[in-house]
């Protein structure tokens, strides 16, 4: 396994330990309150990985990827965008295939996060972790290249 993804685990203990927490406690990802200096360092962090090749079969580089990418809908995420994953690719400097984020988003967000993914009557996936009380970021629907996410009025 790469340095770069045992990078992402040191990343996330640091992040966690900011917080007083040893280990992620299932809440909503924006309740973690992620700063713009640990936004941008996790964007360089993912961005210096070059591909997710390697990180995809890591939690830690996973739970990176879901924390960014929720992170960055909140943040960085305008109307024009569409429900296109293109815009979060072209800031990290790669791309992830549908089956790659079929298994990363799961991997980051059940496997570390301890989020669930939820699935709609059309079985598609709601990747970060909506349900009827945790409506924040979280309804990416992955269906090919496409990539659906709700807001509520909380921040």
């Amino acid at each position: 396994m790469s340095q770069s993804v045992f990078k992402c685990s040191t990343w996330l203990n640091g992040f966690l330990q900011r917080r007083g927490l040893p280990r992620p406690d299932q809440r909503a990802l924006y309740e973690y309150h992620c700063s713009s200096e640990e936004y941008l360092e996790l964007q360089y962090l993912l961005s210096s990985l070059g591909s997710f090749d390697t990180a995809v079969s890591d939690t830690g580089g996973c739970a990176c990827l879901v924390l960014f990418c929720s992170e960055w809908y909140r943040r960085q995420y305008r109307a024009d965008h569409g429900w296109s994953w293109e815009p979060i690719w072209q800031v990290l400097g790669y791309r992830l295939s549908a089956i790659d984020l079929s298994k990363a988003i799961p991997r980051g967000l059940e496997g570390y996060w301890k989020r669930p993914v939820h699935s709609y009557e059309s079985e598609r996936r709601n990747f970060l972790g909506i349900n009827g009380t945790d409506l924040f970021i979280q309804r990416f629907i992955y269906s090919g290249f496409e990539a659906v996410i709700c807001q509520s009025g909380r921040a």
